[in-house]
């Protein structure tokens, strides 16, 4: 048959030290983001491509891109083969423990071959089971191989309760999984799960880290669901700790809908000692004809016995209004306050206001522009990594004014660019003492899209800043090709040959590399 329709799903997330969610441990300041595109290529054949990136400012950075295939030679029987790369910069590996470190680059492949009989309606079966085999077929010196093979499969014994379950033996020692689904009514059910994992510890270590998790939802209505967690993690080399979690969803109406979250507990890292947290949060969603919007609220308290008493608010707000058919208003409100007590030099606030206007023509869309004005007051803690990982250096006071545009030339061929100027205030971190000085900086992006063939683009870039108070100037491009996913979004990979982001808020100069990027028309 031929090919049908792709997923996509991207997320990023930064969040301050000591930030907590349902089900997450971490005392860092830390970044995450990551893609995961899926397409059934062929009736038989399924793709998978993921990315990740994960940043922290204890555990160091991480950075991994995998794809794999499933493969149909009958109704019952499918074989999976994939291949993952990683890299880790961990931030312990210089340190006392450098011993213990997993640091560097490594590539695995694996298979995975399974086999569900069918039943007597020719659907899928109650029961599977499935056989792997991972090896590694590239390692730096300081990184452990990870060859392993396991066996595995899952049980329905009846409507009502499903289990699962998986062991494996490799470089890394035993590891294993085992859960239980049990479906109490059409509105409720509870889970328990347990993850032995041989080959992942959240700051880096080499060792296994265990993961107990049980929880309950409960679908009260159309419009209300609640859910309560309780997860306990233990770790050879990290942090260990229990976590409990609540929270609801309610939708009101067609129009609104909210939603809570309450998290308490305590985690234990060998390094800083014990941590106590409590997190509330709420949100809030609108939407109705031309009006969209989206906000949170979180309150939360952290005591640790290295790092003492820390309070911290934190608001995020997304308003989009269309003011006619071809034009669009966009808004955005998020800060964070973080305050460690009265003297303290470890608090951080972040401020950042965006207004834009999208303008998309509906009777001729050959032209597409975006008019956006940002301001960021960003005060970050000492020790805070910025996005890409490296120390920040800088605090900034910055007002952004950036217009991006895109035009088709022909069917198969658009031009476009962007130009963006920042003017505001910069301050030195690592010089004690140091004052505010005037910083202002020019971008200008020339850009080519050649629309390849159905559903794929590439593109190409020259690049162009200048920071005049530093008297510096750099030049260089970018290359990418990118995936239509419907008439709207479309995500892609791509390589960055220059240090510098379009972004004029990024300071670091970290930004050379692979990337991957999803786009988004109004």
């Amino acid at each position: 048959g031929g090919a049908q329709p792709g997923s996509v799903s991207v997320y990023w997330v930064k969040r301050d030290d000591g930030y907590s969610a349902p089900g997450q441990l971490t005392s860092e300041g830390i970044v995450q983001g990551g893609m995961q595109l899926k397409m059934q290529a062929t009736d038989k054949l399924e793709l998978r491509a993921r990315a990740d990136l994960k940043d922290g400012s204890a555990s160091g950075t991480s950075r991994s891109a995998e794809i794999d295939g499933r493969y149909a030679f009958t109704p019952e029987v499918s074989l999976g083969l994939g291949a993952r790369h990683e890299d880790r910069d961990t931030a312990l590996a210089a340190g006392s423990s450098a011993a213990l470190a997993e640091t560097g680059a490594r590539t695995d492949v694996a298979a995975k071959l399974t086999w569900q009989p069918l039943d007597r309606e020719g659907k899928p079966g109650r029961w599977a089971v499935y056989g792997l085999v991972q090896g590694t077929v590239r390692h730096a010196a300081t990184r452990s191989e990870n060859d392993r093979v396991g066996v595995g499969g899952h049980y329905q014994i009846n409507d009502r309760v499903k289990l699962s379950g998986e062991v494996s033996d490799g470089d890394g020692g035993v590891g294993s999984k085992i859960g239980a689904d049990y479906r109490l009514s059409d509105r409720n059910s509870i889970y328990l799960n347990y993850l032995l994992d041989p080959d992942r510890s959240d700051i880096g270590y080499r060792g296994r880290v265990g993961n107990l998790t049980a929880g309950m939802k409960s679908r009260y209505s159309d419009s209300l669901s609640v859910y309560a967690e309780q997860r306990y993690q233990s770790a050879d080399h990290g942090p260990s700790g229990l976590i409990h979690a609540f929270g609801l969803d309610l939708a009101a109406d067609d129009r609104w809908s909210w939603g809570a979250r309450l998290e308490k507990g305590t985690t234990s890292n060998p390094a800083t000692g014990d941590l106590d947290r409590t997190a509330v949060s709420l949100s809030a969603g609108y939407r109705f004809e031309k009006t969209k919007y989206a906000g949170v609220i979180e309150y939360r308290t952290e005591d640790g016995n290295a790092t003492g008493k820390r309070t911290s608010w934190l608001v995020k707000n997304s308003l989009g209004y269309q003011t006619t058919p071809d034009w669009r208003v966009l808004a955005k409100l998020n800060f964070a306050i973080s305050n460690a007590g009265a003297g303290s030099t470890t608090d951080a606030d972040f401020t950042e206001v965006v207004l834009g206007m999208g303008y998309r023509p509906v009777l001729n869309d050959k032209l597409n522009a975006l008019f956006k004005y940002t301001y960021l007051a960003d005060l970050p803690s000492p020790g805070q990594l910025s996005a890409s990982g490296g120390a920040r250096t800088f605090e900034q006071r910055s007002h952004v004014l950036s217009v991006d545009a895109i035009y088709d030339l022909v069917p198969k061929l658009s031009v476009g660019g962007k130009l963006g100027y920042r003017f505001g205030k910069l301050r030195d971190t690592s010089v004690a003492g140091s004052g505010w000085f005037n910083s202002r900086a020019w971008l200008g992006i020339a850009r080519l899209d050649w629309h390849v063939v159905h559903k794929w683009d590439a593109i190409g870039e020259l690049r162009y800043l200048r920071a005049k108070e530093a008297g510096d100037a750099r030049f260089g491009a970018l290359v990418g090709v990118y995936r239509h996913i419907n008439e709207h979004v479309k995500v892609g990979v791509g390589y960055n040959f220059t240090d510098f982001s379009d972004d004029l808020t990024n300071l670091d100069y970290r930004s050379r590399g692979w990337f991957v990027n999803l786009l988004a028309k109004l």
